[in-house]
């Protein structure tokens, strides 16, 4: 029994009886078990707590293990069947087109040449290296050659022969899309249909057979499995789809028949909408510019009823030479000739199938490659060689007919039927831009002895030593993917990996001539305490030959070996000898020794207008009452000083709640319900310094408003009676009316930079710098979506602010009835005071995220809204009382640091200035 552990292989002998509890129906009465394969949970990258997306993909060799993978892999199974049962009952002949060809059908160039290795390539070569095995005198094929991007062409000419095909076949394209809809490898369902009299034909069997393949979801086990999956898994991140509107895409692809229209028609819709201020999109709708994903999106979810809709009749401009007219001499309403093509928009995935007729006519087809630029494939005259179509042409030669078919993205299907929202999480090792797999075995070679076992810390200095050696780039997110398995989700570990990265970059850079574009900042070289390990120094490289290890890496003290390899990927990360990062309540102590060894000093100062002891006095006794000299420049640069101290030290965390707040983020946004996860999730993702992503704009805000905010709350305390009678004696009301005060003259000046910090905050933000994005909101929505959010804005820190006064001014009080300056009574007061406001408004808060955002917002409804209550209606609407709710957690862990920072800040600078106020050689 010590030897179980999650992911351990075993087997369970025992009784299955009904169980007594009632949250189950039977129950396995175990007698025995026996362990088949034993699992190191030290190092096994699976573990029982909750592990993100982005973490699985790194272990795509693992991850099916999970519950939930497992189920996919299922719900593949069963769409491959059906699909293979609706053909064969309408008499559709499966077959296996080729994956090289000599043709891009697509006409995008995006496709992948292939060649051999040169023949005298060994067995030393280590995949990754910047050198290039030498290419074959002369071609394999005797021409170019290309991985599959379509099987279309080569079905026609099957179907010429048994009337209808089809495939289901891996398909390549070399499309540089870092986007969660594609893939450089995946999976395409073609079928091509002879003696289709017309595009409605084709249409028909696409519906007709999407509608088969979620009626037998719906009522298999894997379906039900998929919905209780859904239903399980409501958190609080809207990326998730629900149990509800995964039925609803079901029902959808049942129910019929599926709307029609043509491209004219969309276009115009979209313009429409525009223009009565429906939507609002990012590349306006213009007949020329085709359709955006953002167009398709809301095509999908405003005409399609929650369910697939079909765009018919593209300019042909847009389209690949092999489509037919939609019919002769036909133009759209522009005057442009259009095809008879479709697509097949569904929501949320946008773009699911393409289809069209095919041009069967030998003279037409030969003008309409010469139209797109294949002339040379397009001559009768010219020999089939590189590139030529000559025998697509003979298909058309030797007798043809009309014919037509559609290529479906059989991944995004299986996203859309799943619920998934990211492609590379249904394919079980998927391949896209700069990723494939794992590039760990490339390592093996560059130690000297495979047999030794490592240590524990050695074994991953010189795995990327060796690395960056042979010249290979090791970024955070390549680092990522090869090591942070062995990190077990220990975000300390993780970053202390980083830290070795970027140190061995450093050395490299200057002592074995590693790329100087991958080193960012400069300085000493780490020392690990790490046993060392001997490099093979054999390997060369096309740039480099590494002849010795970095400083701290002797060639003695080799591992002791063992009888079997050990596994590189499960080498545990190294321990580093890094100095440890002050907590921020050291902070706070640090600032009150400065206090008071400022008063210290001033009460042995010689030399005053008046005694140290009257000043002392003066200070104890008047702290919360200002001087009558106390200048309102020194009030403010107090205000400005503990704004942008508290901005700066809690940045990160506000990002996430503003991230965690938003309706409907997008389909790559994934945060974990643990905020410091969630943290590392991000910076993994989009790297360490988008979490200040934004924090200027905060900066220039946050310093003048809260210089207002600080003055105009001691003015409004003093107009008040706030400062009256002893310093024990409490004002609880007069607190609240001058924070309520404070916040409506602040907010006014820090509005629009809150909003520039939001749109800055959100995932996927475009926006490079706060210029740009003032400039973008204010061109496409005018000067009122900075101050959209102020009425909601003010309703929510009016009663915040009032609520963190009164409870800040009566904590002091309890705390401190003297009044004098203590650092940590204000740390402390602030940081409880501001909790307490921040739990009681969070509602408001979320109102005001929602408006705040709404222009970046994927959800037309959400472009659409525009004030407090329809915000709230909304939120409603979706989540129900929760909604109001979302981000209470990061509110709070932001705001009790956030207000105690700010105080603790705000007061030490007033007391300084107030100790500077009373004496006149140093008075503002």
């Amino acid at each position: 029994m010590n030897s179980l552990s999650t992911g351990a292989a075993v087997a369970v002998t025992g009784k299955w009886k009904e169980s007594p509890g009632g949250k189950q129906s039977h129950e396995l009465q175990v007698e025995d078990i026996r362990v088949l394969g034993a699992n190191d949970a030290t190092t096994s990258p699976i573990q029982k707590k909750y592990q993100s997306a982005e973490f699985l993909r790194t272990v795509p060799h693992l991850r099916p293990r999970l519950p939930f993978n497992a189920l996919i892999l299922r719900l593949r199974s069963l769409v491959t069947a059906q699909v293979t049962s609706y053909f064969a009952k309408n008499d559709f002949i499966q077959c296996h087109p080729p994956i090289i060809t000599s043709s891009d059908c697509e006409g995008a160039g995006e496709v992948f040449t292939i060649e051999p290795a040169a023949s005298d390539a060994t067995s030393a070569h280590v995949p990754g290296l910047s050198s290039q095995p030498n290419k074959l005198p002369d071609p394999f094929f005797g021409s170019p050659k290309y991985l599959t991007v379509s099987s279309q062409l080569h079905l026609e000419a099957l179907a010429q022969s048994v009337d209808k095909v089809w495939t289901l076949s891996p398909t390549f394209r070399a499309e540089k899309s870092d986007t969660a809809r594609h893939l450089s490898e995946f999976y395409m369902l073609e079928a091509e249909i002879a003696f289709a009299e017309k595009l409605g034909d084709v249409m028909d069997v696409v519906e007709n057979m999407l509608r088969s393949i979620a009626t037998e979801l719906q009522a298999s086990h894997v379906g039900q499995e998929l919905l209780e999956a859904r239903a399980r898994d409501q958190s609080e991140e809207s990326t998730t789809v629900s149990h509800d509107a995964l039925a609803q895409r079901w029902q959808g692809l049942i129910n019929g028949p599926w709307p029609r229209i043509e491209y004219s028609e969309a276009i115009q819709h979209l313009k429409d909408a525009t223009a009565q201020g429906k939507v609002h999109f990012d590349f306006s709708p213009e007949h020329e510019d085709g359709l955006q994903t953002e167009h398709e999106r809301y095509l999908a979810d405003h005409l399609g009823n929650g369910g697939p809709i079909f765009v018919t009749n593209y300019p042909r401009s847009m389209k690949p030479f092999y489509m037919s007219p939609s019919v002769p001499c036909n133009s759209d309403s522009q005057g442009a000739p259009t095809v008879a093509c479709f697509d097949l928009l569904v929501p949320e995935i946008c773009e699911l199938v393409g289809g069209s007729m095919r041009e069967h006519r030998l003279p037409e087809l030969q003008q309409s490659m010469v139209d797109h630029g294949l002339r040379a494939a397009a001559d009768c005259d010219s020999e089939a060689t590189d590139g030529s179509l000559q025998w697509y042409l003979d298909l058309r030669r030797y007798g043809s007919v009309p014919h037509g078919g559609f290529g479906l993205g059989f991944d995004r299907l299986i996203c859309y039927l799943s619920g998934v929202q990211n492609i590379r999480d249904v394919v079980a090792f998927p391949r896209y831009y700069r990723k494939c797999l794992y590039p760990i075995q490339a390592l093996v070679p560059l130690f000297d002895d495979p047999g030794s076992a490592c240590s524990e810390s050695h074994g991953w200095a010189m795995m990327m030593y060796g690395v960056l050696s042979a010249g290979i780039p090791i970024t955070c997110p390549w680092h990522h993917d090869v090591w942070y398995s062995a990190a077990v989700g220990d975000g300390q570990k993780a970053a202390k990996m980083v830290e070795m990265c970027e140190s061995l970059q450093r050395h490299m850079a200057r002592n074995v001539g590693g790329s100087a574009a991958a080193v960012e900042s400069s300085g000493d070289i780490v020392t690990p305490r790490a046993r060392p390990f001997q490099i093979n120094t054999g390997i060369k490289t096309q740039e480099m030959t590494v002849s010795s290890p970095p400083p701290g890496y002797p060639d003695s003290a080799r591992p002791k070996k063992l009888q079997s390899p050990v596994p590189v990927s499960t080498l545990p990360p190294p321990s580093w000898n890094l100095p440890p990062s002050r907590p921020a309540r050291s902070w706070v102590a640090m600032i009150g020794q400065q206090s008071v060894s400022k008063k210290q000093s001033m009460s042995t100062a010689p030399g005053r207008a008046n005694s140290c002891e009257t000043r002392i006095a003066d200070l104890r006794h008047s702290y919360e009452a200002l001087p009558p000299n106390f200048s309102l420049g020194a009030n403010m640069l107090a205000g400005a000083f503990a704004g942008i101290a508290e901005h700066s030290v809690m940045y990160p965390v506000d990002m996430l709640k503003t991230r965690m707040q938003v309706i409907n983020p997008g389909p790559t946004a994934t945060y974990q319900n643990s905020i410091a996860n969630a943290l590392v999730t991000v910076s993994r993702a989009e790297g360490f310094r988008s979490l200040w992503k934004g924090l200027s704009s905060v900066i220039l805000g946050a310093g003048p408003a809260h210089a207002v905010y600080f003055a105009s709350y001691e003015a409004a305390k003093h107009a008040l009676g706030g400062n009256e009678g002893e310093s024990h004696e409490h004002h609880p009301l007069a607190a609240a009316a001058s924070g309520a005060a404070a916040t409506i003259t602040s907010d006014a000046l820090m509005n629009p930079f809150d909003v520039i910090k939001q749109r800055m905050q959100l995932h996927g933000s475009i926006y490079t710098s706060v210029s740009h994005c003032a400039r973008d909101v204010f061109r496409k929505e005018g000067i009122g979506a900075f101050y959209v959010s102020y009425p909601t804005t003010l309703c929510m820190t009016v009663p915040f602010t009032a609520l963190q006064f009164m409870s800040y001014e009566s904590i002091s009080k309890v705390m401190n009835p003297t009044g004098r300056y203590d650092p940590y009574t204000h740390c402390f007061a602030g940081g409880l005071a501001g909790g307490f406001a921040a739990a009681l408004t969070t509602p408001l808060d979320v109102i005001k995220t929602l408006l705040q955002t709404r222009g970046s917002a994927r959800d037309v409804e959400l472009r659409t809204v525009s004030g407090l209550l329809q915000a709230a209606k909304i939120i409603h609407q979706r989540e129900g009382y929760k909604g109001y709710f979302r981000g209470l957690k990061p509110r709070i862990i932001t705001t009790m640091p956030s207000t105690a920072i700010c105080w603790s800040a705000y007061e030490m600078a007033k007391a300084f200035f107030i100790a500077r106020s009373t004496n006149p050689n140093t008075a503002l």
